[in-house]
């Protein structure tokens, strides 16, 4: 699919170095970074979907690492470079606009929210930090100290904690009617 192929990429990487065609080699290598992207964990899906998860589930990482690997056994053959495939900037360039709409979504949310808060008020603010820090405090040290899934518990106790209440209508109806009578 637009000139791209699991195997023969993963592979015809090894060969291409062990014959000594780099110019080949690092467009094929491209290609396969690309296919091979890492998750935060670590994990490379592509190869690990195209393993048995039961039996071998690190063979296509494990194949990634051996065409890498490969020294050339015969004398370099003087190349050129081939020119990335158009493929490797489309990727590239989708990761980026994900990862930077993934930044820009918390910061909108933000945005709404606080635009929305002159709604509601906080009884007792500085008793409600107080109160959260604390529990944050304690969610730290009881993760590292204790137990993780009770660390996160506490955790998500600290954020769903703050209690607000909405003003009412009424209030702000009669504030109206004092200005409109004055006039």
């Amino acid at each position: 699919m637009a000139g791209y192929g699991c195997q023969p990429i993963a592979f015809g990487v090894g060969a291409a170095r062990a014959n000594g065609r780099m110019g080949h080699a690092y467009t094929m290598s491209a290609l396969a970074l690309v296919g091979a992207w890492r998750l935060p964990d670590g994990t490379l899906p592509l190869p690990r979907l195209l393993s048995d998860l039961i039996d071998a589930p690190y063979v296509g990482e494990a194949g990634l690492l051996f065409s890498f690997s490969r020294m050339p056994v015969v004398p370099q053959i003087q190349q050129s470079k081939k020119a990335i495939p158009l493929l490797v900037y489309l990727v590239i360039t989708l990761a980026i606009v994900i990862g930077l709409l993934l930044l820009l979504s918390p910061i909108m949310e933000i945005k709404r929210v606080w635009t929305g808060i002159e709604r509601y008020t906080i009884p007792l603010l500085s008793l409600q930090l107080a109160f959260r820090a604390l529990l944050i405090l304690a969610a730290v040290l009881i993760y590292f100290e204790h137990d993780m899934t009770t660390g996160w518990l506490v955790l998500l106790g600290a954020i769903v904690f703050p209690i607000s209440k909405r003003r009412s209508n009424r209030h702000r109806s009669t504030k109206n009617k004092h200005c409109f009578s004055q006039s």
